[in-house]
């Protein structure tokens, strides 16, 4: 396992261009929102202020409370609990589990901004020994009944899978040739 951005490519000439164009075409609609959020909205936001702030300011407009750590609710709705904005795991047989919870995002679409808020379920593998992964996933009991063939294709379809340490926030990418 190698950190997690020392590997990767660089991007190409004609990849490059276009990020670029795409982060000022982006700056160009944030600054006409913030011009017309100060203008007709009457908000306070500072001229060179961030997105989230911009955001915040449209999510109040249209009835929606944004909290500092990115909590998203309806005004006059309680708040969401911690269980809810946590998941709940389940076991999902095969050494997975998924835990559901809230995503919310902004869309850009023809008529403005679009809010998006969904219950999702992320799929985690669950965390031990490779080994333990494999004698749940292929359901044996113990590991000389394991199916190697089976597991070289599993484990292969796990290559470059981003791997989060949680203890120690760090993130690693899964390498290598099997």
């Amino acid at each position: 396992m190698t950190g997690g951005g020392s590997t990767g490519r660089l991007p190409t000439w004609k990849e490059r261009e276009n990020n670029k164009r795409r982060e000022r075409r982006q700056r160009a609609i944030a600054a006409k929102i913030y011009t017309g959020l100060r203008a007709q909205g009457n908000y306070k936001l500072l001229k060179h202020c961030d997105n989230n702030e911009v955001v915040k300011a449209l999510c109040a407009e249209v009835g929606w409370i944004v909290e500092e750590d990115g909590t998203t609710y309806r005004k006059g709705c309680k708040r969401p609990s911690a269980s809810e904005i946590e998941g709940t795991t389940t076991n999902i047989r095969g050494g997975v589990i998924g835990c559901r919870g809230f995503h919310s995002s902004f869309r850009t679409t023809q008529s403005g901004l679009s809010l998006n808020i969904d219950v999702s379920t992320t799929m985690i593998i669950t965390p031990g020994p490779v080994v333990d992964f494999l004698i749940s996933n292929q359901n044996v009991r113990d590991p000389f009944s394991l199916d190697w063939a089976k597991a070289k294709r599993t484990l292969k379809n796990l290559m470059h899978l981003k791997v989060a340490i949680m203890v120690l926030n760090q993130c690693y990418i899964i390498v290598g040739s099997l």
